[in-house]
């Protein structure tokens, strides 16, 4: 599923938070790792800035550090190339994953501008918000090392959907790869009542009688599922208020490595690159995430600001950016 990994870094040590992930993935799908590192300067759109000599510096600098990572990478035995690029980085990232046919894009929650108090830092976001495939969101929180993230429990949220079943090839192949635990997880929401209802004894009942049915169906779904799971693998069903809130609960509570969830479920808007509840788990997680994009590139409609970005941009001829790139022998 996964052949092409991207890996954008930008030179710091919290951007290399990735490289466990990274190493614990391509090794678990023997896919080829490129990683992407793009210069800035000035506005971002000249090829050239003001000062070339500081430029120059730039660029060695992050080529060397490029080369630091790659040769790191290839003694843990993963095969990877590094690129270097110039522009704008979000665009740069997001334009090269797609024109390559990245199957995946690994991102740091936060970079070269530090620790900020947002879930992810400027350019991560507007990766995630340009982005067509699937991609793994790292907290930048912990000390980088180039050694497999351990993966012993990886959580997967499902909700009995088609679409929720999208992230059950990759979960399972990370599982038997790393002879994790799958945690199967299913939330049961409550119904909401209006206000003047608070006080109906007859509206509580018939709440709690459709909590107790819908549960009772989850269970079936999720035993059957998991009889015919080929990997170690656990279930846990429970109601609540809100799918994203018991999802963080759950996630801090089995202290789960990895989270992956499919970008859609039931009720997602199909023209959306994430559904509610995975854009809310992008905002309020801690834990590492795997969103499996079930939707094809073409299926995704543009938002309102790519769009009228673009219109404004038809006009204007860009110039291809400069690329460097060298591959391990």
């Amino acid at each position: 599923m996964f052949e092409r990994i991207l890996v954008p870094l930008d030179g710091s040590l919290l951007a290399e938070c990735v490289l466990p992930h990274t190493i614990a993935v391509a090794a678990a799908y023997d896919a080829e790792v490129v990683l992407l590192h793009v210069v800035e300067g000035g506005d971002g759109l000249t090829v050239m800035p003001a000062d070339p000599l500081a430029w120059q510096m730039r660029k060695a600098e992050a080529k060397a550090n490029l080369e630091m990572v790659r040769r790191r990478l290839d003694e843990a035995g993963i095969g990877v190339s590094a690129i270097i690029q110039e522009g704008m980085a979000a665009r740069r990232i997001a334009n090269y994953a797609e024109a390559r046919n990245c199957d995946l894009l690994i991102l740091s929650s936060h970079g070269r501008s530090g620790l900020e108090p947002w879930s992810a830092g400027s350019v991560a976001k507007k990766v995630m918000e340009s982005a067509k495939t699937s991609l793994m969101l790292v907290r930048a929180f912990q000390e980088p090392r180039i050694e497999p993230a351990a993966y012993r429990r990886i959580m997967l949220p499902l909700d009995g959907s088609q679409r929720a079943e999208a992230a059950l090839p990759p979960a399972i192949t990370l599982a038997r790869h790393w002879d994790a635990e799958l945690l199967l997880v299913h939330t049961v929401t409550r119904p909401p009542r209006l206000r003047h209802t608070l006080s109906s004894v007859e509206g509580l009942a018939l709440a709690n009688q459709l909590v107790k049915h819908n549960l009772a169906e989850a269970s079936d779904y999720l035993s059957q599922l998991r009889a015919r799971l080929p990997v170690r693998s656990r279930v846990h069903l429970c109601a609540g208020d809100k799918v994203t809130t018991v999802l963080q609960e759950v996630a801090e509570h089995e202290k789960v490595d990895l989270v992956l969830a499919s970008a859609h479920g039931h009720g997602s808007n199909h023209h959306q690159r994430f559904g509610s509840v995975m854009t809310e788990t992008i905002t309020y997680g801690a834990a590492p995430l795997l969103i499996v994009q079930d939707m094809q590139p073409e299926q995704i409609v543009a938002t309102v600001a790519e769009s009228l970005v673009r219109k404004s941009n038809d006009s204007i001829r860009w110039r291809p950016p400069q690329t460097v790139s060298w591959r391990a022998v």
